[in-house]
């Protein structure tokens, strides 16, 4: 199951190119969001290959959520906590961004 929150907000890579592999923490952060956004009442009523494209989409969201995490990071500082209400909140502004993106 994913991490339990809250969780401090993970810093920046040294000396890590910007699309290097992720760290950990970052996995942890995007897999809660993840589930914010397929464990809902909604989710569950979705057939399992509507299930499995949902979840493709929500992989896609990645990118989009990383900048925003940086942006929360950049407002909060380093070894800032961020909580489910955090993700939760993040969740419009990761849209929006993936929208501005494909668009």
């Amino acid at each position: 199951h994913g991490p339990s929150l809250p969780l401090p907000l993970p810093r920046p890579p040294q000396q890590q190119p910007q699309h290097g592999p992720p760290l950990p923490l970052r996995d942890a952060f995007f897999d809660a969001f993840t589930a914010a956004l397929t464990s809902g009442p909604k989710f569950s009523t979705l057939t399992a290959a509507q299930q499995a494209v949902a979840r493709e989409k929500v992989q896609s969201l990645r990118p989009a959520y990383e900048q925003e995490l940086a942006a929360l990071r950049a407002t909060r500082g380093e070894g800032a906590t961020v909580t489910d209400v955090d993700i939760r909140e993040m969740m419009p502004r990761v849209m929006a961004r993936a929208a501005r993106a494909a668009t």
